[in-house]
């Protein structure tokens, strides 16, 4: 029974499940839910496939239980880091920052940007922020990218400018690159130029086998 109770932890379909939990708390906590956005969800899914239904009541019980654990052994996770200071932040009239300064904030999730608002507001410092959202691909780590595409909403008063000017690759490569990045609707409109060229930017190359 041992031997195949660990076949059965380890196999490919409780790895996945695994994989499905751990992500589910991370996008939980990184979103800021409350604890009473687990009943809403459970109600909403009421009349939904009941295999799903059933899966979402065992992850909010392992959630529920991993907070628990959390709290009774005294430690945190990385979203509670955030969520933490925070409240420091919120509680403390001692911060004397001039600047702010975030690089790649297309990854920024709605915790972090809390964050960044409570600093804002206890120092007014001056605020300036990196980002890309071409390069945005971390939906899986509570990004949220429509803090991005909406910045001037949550900041007043913010100006944007866009470098559009590229030195690592060619244009023949950006023009294929940009074309196909902007069939999605929501991306932010660039001009991308680059001084560099090289007329076949892409090789395909065809392999009999896998390996």
């Amino acid at each position: 029974y041992k031997q195949k109770y660990n076949e059965l932890l380890n196999s490919k379909e409780i790895n996945k499940i695994k994989n499905i939990i751990i992500k589910f708390i991370h996008l939980y906590k990184s979103n800021g839910y409350k604890n009473i956005y687990l009943k809403e969800i459970i109600k909403k899914y009421r009349f939904f496939n009941r295999r799903y239904r059933y899966l979402l009541i065992i992850i909010i019980r392992i959630m529920l239980e991993y907070k628990n654990e959390l709290k009774n052994e005294n430690i945190i996770d990385f979203d509670d880091i955030i969520l933490l200071s925070t409240k420091l932040v919120k509680n403390t009239n001692n911060l004397k920052y001039k600047y702010i300064i975030i690089d790649e904030f297309q990854d920024t999730s709605l915790i972090r940007y809390n964050l960044i608002r409570e600093i804002l507001i206890k120092t007014n410092a001056n605020f300036l922020a990196v980002g890309d959202d071409y390069q945005s691909i971390y939906r899986f780590t509570g990004c949220d990218l429509y803090l991005f595409l909406n910045f001037k909403k949550y900041f007043d008063d913010s100006k944007i400018y866009k470098i559009q000017t590229t030195y690592r690759n060619s244009q023949q490569l950006i023009n294929i690159a940009g074309n196909f990045i902007m069939k999605n609707k929501m991306q932010m409109k660039k001009n991308l130029k680059s001084h560099k060229e090289l007329s076949k930017p892409i090789k395909i190359v065809y392999y009999k086998k896998e390996q």
